[in-house]
C-alpha cells in the first residue's frame, strides 16, 4: 500500500512540473505577426488611429450640438426673492413695503425660421463628413506605416539569418585552412585571416540581432503590444507580379480619386465653403419665434395662495444695418471657396502624380530585383569558384575571402531589393487609395 501511494505521489509531481513547462512554454512563445494581420490591426490597435478616431466622434456629436438650435427650448425656473421697489414722479419717491414673491414657471421657445441655425447645422454635417474622410486618409497613412515596420522587422530577421549563414561559410573556411596548414599546404597566414574573417562575421551577427530587437520593440509599440511578449513576422507570399509590367499603371486614374480619402474630403470643404457662401446671405433674412411661458407665484411657497400666470407670443427679428458685417463675410467666404477649389485641383494633381510615381518604383524596382538575382547567382558561382581553387592549392584564401565578401554583399543585397520591391508595391496601393488593395493588385 505505501509503495503504491509513492508512486502515485511521484506520477502527480510529474504531471505537475510537465504542466508548468507546458504553460511556460506556451507564455514563451512568439506571437506571429502577418502582414494582413498588422494591417487589419492598426485600425483597434493603434494608439494614434483610436486619438483620430475620437475627433470623428467629436465632430458627429457638433452635429446634434447644432441641431439643438433648430428645436424647441424648454426650462423650468424656480425662484425665491424678497423685493422693495421705489417709484419717481412728482414729488418725494415713493417706497412700497417689503414683499416676497415666488415662481414657478415653464418657459418654452420654439424658433420657426432661423436660417443661421440651419446654416450651422449644415456647416457641422460638412465638417463631420470632412473629418471621416480625414480619418479614413490618416489610417491609410498608418496601415503604411505599419507595413514599412512590419518589412522592416522581417528584413532584420532574414538579414540575421543571411549574417549566420555567412558566419557558418566563414567558419568552415576557417577549419579548411587549418586542416591545409597542417598538411603544410598553406601559411598560416591563411588561418590568421580566416580567423580574422569570423571574428568579423560574429560581430555581424550581434549587431544584426539587436537590430531585430529594436525593430520588434517598434512594431510592437506602433501595435500597442506588450514590450515584452515575444513577436515573429511571417514571410510574405504575394502573388508575383507579371515579367513585363505595362508603361502606364494599371488603373483608372479618376476612379482612384473616388477612392482617395484626402481628395474626397477636399471635396467636402468645397461643398462648405459654398454653403458659407449662401449662408452669409442669409444673414439678411429675419428670423420667426415662438414663446411661451406658464406657472404660478405667491408671496409664499405652499401657502395655498398660488395664482396662475403665463404668456405667450412672437417675436420676429428683421435685421437692418450691421455695419457692413455681412458684406465682409461673404466676401471672405468667397475667398475661402475659391482657396478650396484649388486645393481640390491641387490634391487631384498630387493624386495623379503620386499613382504615376509610385507605378515607377515598382517598375524600377522589379528590374533591380532581377539584376539582383543575377548578382547573386554571380556571387555563388564566383564563390563556389574561389573555394575549388583555394582546396587544389592553385592559391591562398584572399580570393577566397573577397569572394566570401562578394557573396555576403550580392545576399544581403538581394534582400534589400525584393523587401524594396514589396515597399514600391505598397506605396503603389497606397496611391490608388487602400493599402490592402497590395494583395490584388499585380495579380
Amino acid at each position: 500500500m505505501r509503495t503504491t501511494l509513492s508512486l502515485l505521489l511521484i506520477c502527480l509531481t510529474a504531471s505537475g512540473l510537465s504542466a508548468d513547462e507546458t504553460e511556460t512554454a506556451a507564455s514563451t512563445a512568439p506571437r506571429l505577426l502577418s502582414l494582413a494581420g498588422v494591417i487589419q490591426e492598426v485600425e483597434s490597435a493603434n494608439l494614434d488611429t483610436l486619438i483620430a478616431r475620437e475627433g470623428v466622434t467629436q465632430a458627429v456629436e457638433s452635429i446634434r450640438r447644432a441641431r439643438a438650435g433648430l428645436l424647441p427650448q424648454a426650462h423650468v425656473e424656480i425662484g425665491q426673492s424678497r423685493n422693495r421697489t421705489v417709484f419717481f414722479g412728482l414729488g418725494d419717491p415713493i417706497h412700497t413695503e417689503p414683499f416676497n414673491r415666488f415662481a414657478a414657471d415653464l418657459s418654452v421657445a420654439v424658433p420657426v425660421i432661423n436660417m443661421t441655425s440651419i446654416a450651422l447645422y449644415q456647416e457641422a454635417r460638412h465638417v463631420a463628413e470632412k473629418s471621416r474622410y480625414e480619418y479614413e486618409a490618416a489610417l491609410e497613412d498608418l496601415k503604411l506605416a505599419a507595413s514599412e515596420l512590419f518589412v522592416a522587422s522581417l528584413r532584420a530577421r532574414e538579414a540575421l539569418d543571411l549574417a549566420r549563414a555567412s558566419l557558418a561559410r566563414a567558419e568552415r573556411l576557417r577549419k579548411i585552412a587549418a586542416e591545409r596548414v597542417e598538411a603544410g599546404r598553406n601559411s598560416p597566414i591563411d588561418v590568421s585571416r580566416a580567423r580574422l574573417e569570423e571574428s568579423h562575421a560574429r560581430q555581424t551577427v550581434i549587431e544584426r540581432e539587436t537590430a531585430v530587437f529594436e525593430a520588434d520593440q517598434r512594431l510592437k509599440r506602433f501595435l500597442n503590444i506588450d514590450l515584452l511578449a515575444p513577436v515573429e513576422p511571417l514571410a510574405i507570399d504575394l502573388a508575383s507580379s507579371p515579367a513585363e509590367l505595362p508603361e502606364h499603371p494599371p488603373v483608372n486614374l479618376g476612379a482612384v480619386l473616388e477612392k482617395r480619402s484626402d481628395y474626397l474630403a477636399g471635396l467636402k470643404a468645397e461643398e462648405r465653403a459654398r454653403l458659407l457662401v449662401r449662408a452669409a446671405d442669409w444673414q439678411r433674412l429675419p428670423s420667426l419665434n415662438l414663446y411661451g411661458s406658464y406657472g404660478y407665484a405667491t408671496e409664499t411657497p405652499f401657502d395655498g395662495e398660488e395664482k396662475e400666470e403665463w404668456s405667450m407670443g412672437v417675436a420676429v427679428s428683421i435685421p437692418v444695418f450691421e455695419g457692413f458685417r455681412t458684406r465682409a463675410e461673404k466676401a471672405i467666404a468667397e475667398s475661402q471657396l475659391r482657396a478650396a477649389e484649388h486645393r481640390v485641383l491641387d490634391i487631384s494633381r498630387k493624386v495623379q502624380s503620386e499613382v504615376l510615381i509610385a507605378w515607377e518604383q515598382v517598375r524600377a524596382a522589379r528590374s533591380r530585383l532581377e539584376v539582383g538575382r543575377e548578382n547573386l547567382s554571380l556571387a555563388q558561382e564566383t564563390y563556389r569558384f574561389a573555394l575549388n581553387r583555394f582546396r587544389e592549392g592553385a592559391t591562398d584564401n584572399r580570393e577566397l575571402i573577397e569572394a566570401q565578401l562578394g557573396l555576403d554583399a550580392a545576399e544581403i543585397n538581394l534582400l534589400d531589393l525584393r523587401l524594396q520591391h514589396l515597399l514600391a508595391r505598397l506605396y503603389f496601393a497606397r496611391a490608388c487609395g487602400s493599402v490592402e488593395t497590395v494583395f490584388d493588385l499585380l495579380k
